[in-house]
């Protein structure tokens, strides 16, 4: 819950995110009721905002809304799961990047919020897994993120990191959705920063 909020705070000590990723013209896909916040990021000029119609990541909504606009950044806070095909929605996302410009984004970690459980016990909106990599899931539904990367054109993986900001492992497996509470900090999500050529 706020997950975009959170992370803000939480990776204020990353000068590198701030200082690299997080500057100029910023557009936030699908923000809700947590966008991006522009006094977070004191090198942005502006953050557009492009909401969908609904939970699921529609393309051709974004094409009627944004056209052919680019952007410094794009960032996308734990959405690629609602789509059946996220290598295609990622690949739509960096059509509104500029070169040299940033996508960023995450998705749950499928370990650390599935945790062995899916459709998910906390969110029936899922609709894939997500790892990093793993040679072996137990999801029928598992996407390994660096698969998706090598198959996409014209990037570069400047970061890709498992989150697991204030998780409490001796909770995992006991059905306890840990990143409900704001105010406890929780994340168990992947974050990946990719830089377009």
């Amino acid at each position: 819950m706020y997950e975009t909020t959170k992370a803000a705070f939480l990776r204020r000590s990353n000068n590198r995110l701030f200082t690299n990723v997080f500057k100029g013209d910023g557009l936030h896909i699908a923000p809700g009721s947590d966008p991006l916040k522009k006094h977070h990021y004191p090198l942005c000029n502006n953050i557009s905002l492009a909401n969908t119609a609904d939970t699921r990541i529609e393309t051709d909504t974004l094409t009627q809304q944004l056209g052919d606009r680019q952007f410094d950044f794009v960032y996308a806070s734990n959405l690629a799961f609602y789509e059946n095909e996220p290598i295609e929605v990622i690949k739509h996302w960096l059509e509104f990047v500029v070169s040299k410009g940033h996508l960023v984004f995450t998705v749950p970690d499928e370990d650390l919020y599935e945790q062995g459980n899916f459709p998910s016990i906390f969110n029936n909106s899922h609709k894939k897994t997500f790892s990093i990599y793993k040679q072996l899931s137990w999801s029928g539904k598992h996407y390994n993120l660096l698969d998706i990367i090598q198959k996409l054109n014209n990037v570069t993986c400047r970061k890709i990191e498992l989150i697991d900001s204030n998780y409490d492992y001796s909770l995992y497996g006991k059905g306890v959705d840990q990143t409900y509470n704001f105010a406890d900090g929780v994340e168990s999500c992947i974050e990946v920063v990719l830089k377009k050529y």
